[in-house]
């Protein structure tokens, strides 16, 4: 089964609004943190996935939608390179009143109110500040991504990637699987493929 640690992509736009967690977004390779009362809007067929950063539980809504770009398409006209919104914490909850009206609301009629006041709320919200991978990864990892990076094209030895990192491979390892949820060769491959 499809689970948001997973990189996928779909014909659909994608809303995600964390509720609470320590959680970051990979989109296209790049791998930014998701800040407090923000939400990531999704293209169709952007490859992309959510990294829960800690092992808190997490909670959020994530909602697919099947329109036409004219709907969708005026939040990213603002700013191409970034997909995540921040709304002030007085709108964010009022978005997430919404998700829920959206929830428990018996009438389609209904449902449609509260999701066309969500769109409402988002416009109101600003393009996040992109804080990268590596701003927030350890030295090691960043050492490490930079070169699988620099020699992706050639044969790579995870004993060579501790090294250029200075630190044993074990401990590679757990960093990649602690902060990307990745080994150091899916992570490569994932490089290799975008």
């Amino acid at each position: 089964p499809l689970t948001h640690r997973e990189m996928h992509l779909h014909e659909e736009y994608e809303i995600f609004v964390p509720m609470g967690g320590d959680d970051a977004f990979e989109l296209d390779g790049r791998l930014c943190i998701i800040p407090e009362n923000s939400l990531v809007l999704i293209r169709p067929y952007e490859l992309h996935r959510c990294v829960f950063r800690s092992k808190e539980p997490h909670s959020y809504f994530w909602i697919l939608l099947r329109t036409d770009e004219s709907l969708m398409e005026p939040f990213f006209r603002q700013n191409e390179k970034n997909n995540i919104i921040t709304l002030e914490a007085e709108n964010f909850k009022k978005l997430t009143d919404c998700l829920f009206e959206m929830l428990e609301k018996k009438s389609k009629l209904e449902q449609y109110i509260a999701f066309f006041n969500m769109l409402d709320i988002i416009k109101k919200g600003e393009f996040a500040q992109v804080i990268e991978e590596k701003d927030f990864l350890p030295k090691d990892m960043v050492r490490a991504l930079e070169y699988m990076e620099r020699y992706m094209s050639e044969k790579i030895d995870i004993r060579t990637v501790a090294k250029v990192s200075m630190v044993s491979i074990n401990t590679l390892e757990r960093h990649f699987s602690e902060y990307l949820q990745l080994s150091p060769s899916e992570a490569l491959r994932r490089k290799r493929l975008i």
